[in-house]
């Protein structure tokens, strides 16, 4: 039988997700924290899953085909293969431990579409993560490299794709994992590991890398040599509870605890790792290179998120054209997952798939009236002609918006549809928005977006990352104008993340651009996601207007209504 839809479902890892494809087109991508509100959930997508049974009908007879991002029964290789390093029996049960809770939601799964007729299937991890690249990827040939903690048991893979065939060229398993040893550090630093290394990637920008020899004596892979992984020092394979740092500890000095001060030792040793990280990335595409024999390269897994490491890549030689998906961390396996069953399943199948990141919900303008009029005691709305055009006047008076408009993005990355929009000048604009907007760390930094026929006369950027502009995935060095015009969203070291926009990515935010540089004439604004501390990006116009509450937001425009707070008589 062949399937009519596809549904792709990632969860028991962090940031679960759902995916629905059909007949070339990806109907739907999200992940499951924008419904259940719990920040990179691990729980079964079930309100991502019964949004798309009701907005696409599915039922008994659709002739569905479920995919898990997961070999079950391979994941039970990792701890027997740590067992082997660590002769640690409480590591090996708790490894065998996390194993079988794998199988059980694999079964899980199962008995969720035996009950609605529902065939299931299961895909290699590392395979799933370069799908989801290559397939979206402007490429008929390619390189793909996928880094991440671990999958079944591999942390890095290595493949060459070709119009439909993506052939495995081995990988390395752990315990060698770039993905843990960034995550390890991320936690030794006092952040959230598996979730906060993209601030340990900011704090980076404040510090010297004066720890690069020390580094690359404990963790290290050159090209063709064995990778090294000094287990005395990093002791990230232990039971969850017994990794105590004690190896960090003696070389770097006292973990830092969650919300207490950063010195300049942190700030250190944050841009140490960043730096010495993104030389091991550097090597493993190369040898990826080397392996395929291709220079355009599709990169996946979640060290894809990191912006500075990917324009780093960017500038070797060896590399020609960059592509990454917009949710390359575990979010994306759901996508690739799908598009390998509908590549086996689907003899029409191509790499010509109708897609775009904003794959996530939408809601009418009837949705969007009858939440706010539960708030008619706080807030008051005016219907606006055209919302872009009412954004680009208040963002040119100073004022801080939330931006709310069709559907949702897919990957972590605030896009342009659940934004909020700041004027990126005066440099103390990062304060406010760091402080009383998204109550956070007063070092974290905030992207520009910019109208992408002046991306070249702010930024100096590598022509290879031209495919990844649109995602929020790489970083730019500013040049004169852009330290004049926009110094809010640029980084302390000179350097940007930068979102480019034109008219057919998305037209409402290029329009609001347009409308902006006719009255300021800077090409720019900041854009960062419509959250505040603690909360995934909103997804509903509920989740929009509590944010809007609760935060010191000026405005929010919500499809066409500008919405604000009633002035107490």
């Amino acid at each position: 039988m062949k399937p009519k839809y596809i549904i792709g479902i990632n969860y028991g890892s962090h940031d679960a997700s759902v995916v629905l494809y059909s007949k070339g087109k990806i109907l739907f991508a999200a992940e499951e924290e924008r419904y259940n509100r719990e920040k990179h959930t691990k729980k079964f997508p079930q309100k991502s899953l019964e949004y798309i049974i009701t907005k696409f009908s599915l039922n008994d007879e659709s002739k569905v085909y479920v995919v898990y991002f997961m070999n079950p029964f391979v994941s039970f290789i990792a701890p027997l293969k740590m067992f082997i390093h660590y002769r640690n029996y409480v590591s090996l049960k708790y490894g065998l431990k996390k194993s079988f809770k794998r199988l059980k939601e694999w079964f899980y799964i199962k008995k969720y579409c035996i009950n609605k007729n529902w065939k299931v299937f299961y895909v290699n991890h590392h395979e799933a993560h370069a799908a989801s690249s290559f397939f979206l990827s402007p490429f008929r040939k390619a390189t793909i490299v996928t880094i991440d903690g671990r999958g079944e048991y591999l942390s890095v893979g290595f493949f060459k794709a070709e119009d439909r065939k993506i052939q495995s060229l081995g990988g390395i398993s752990i315990p060698f994992s770039v993905g843990y040893f960034y995550s390890y550090f991320t936690e030794y630093l006092g952040f959230k590991p598996q979730c906060d290394e993209y601030k340990v990637m900011g704090l980076s920008a404040f510090g010297e890398p004066t720890y690069i020899n020390i580094l690359s004596s404990i963790f290290s892979y050159r090209n063709n040599n064995k990778p090294k992984v000094d287990l005395n020092v990093l002791d990230f394979w232990k039971v969850k509870g017994e990794n105590t740092f004690a190896g960090l500890i003696e070389i770097f000095g006292p973990k830092r605890e969650m919300g207490s001060s950063i010195s300049q030792n942190h700030k250190n040793i944050a841009s140490s790792l960043q730096k010495y990280t993104q030389t091991i990335i550097s090597n493993l595409v190369l040898e990826a290179i080397r392996r395929a024999g291709y220079k355009n390269v599709c990169l996946s897994g979640g060290v894809g998120l990191n912006c500075v490491a990917n324009s780093y890549i960017a500038k070797f030689k060896e590399v020609e054209k960059l592509f990454i998906p917009p949710a390359p961390n575990d979010t994306g396996t759901a996508l690739g997952a799908a598009l390998i069953i509908a590549n086996n399943f689907c003899p029409h199948f191509t790499k010509n798939i109708t897609w775009n990141p904003f794959l996530g919900a939408e809601y009418s303008s009837s949705e969007i009236l009858a939440e706010i009029s539960k708030y008619c005691d706080l807030l008051e709305a005016e219907f606006v002609e055209d919302p872009s055009l009412v954004g680009a006047k208040l963002l040119s008076q100073g004022k801080i918006i939330g931006w709310f408009q069709e559907r949702m993005e897919w990957g972590p990355r605030a896009l342009g549809n659940r934004s909020i929009f700041s004027q990126a000048y005066p440099i103390s604009i990062k304060d406010k928005l760091n402080v009383l907007i998204k109550e956070r760390e007063t070092f974290r930094p905030f992207a520009p977006m910019i109208l992408t026929e002046y991306l070249k006369d702010y930024f100096t950027i590598e022509e290879s990352l031209e495919s990844i502009l649109n995602y929020m995935l790489c970083t730019g060095e500013a040049k004169p104008i852009a330290l004049k015009n926009i110094p809010a969203a640029l980084n302390v070291d000179g350097t940007a993340r930068i979102q480019t926009v034109s008219s057919n990515f998305n037209k409402k935010c290029w329009d609001l651009l347009n409308h902006y540089k006719k009255l300021t004439g800077i090409p720019a604004i900041i854009n960062t996601s419509f959250n505040i501390k603690g909360n995934p990006i909103v997804n509903t116009p509920k989740d929009a207007l509590a944010d809007f509450i609760d935060s010191s937001l000026d405005y929010c425009i919500m499809g066409s209504y500008l919405i604000k707070r009633k002035t107490l008589a």
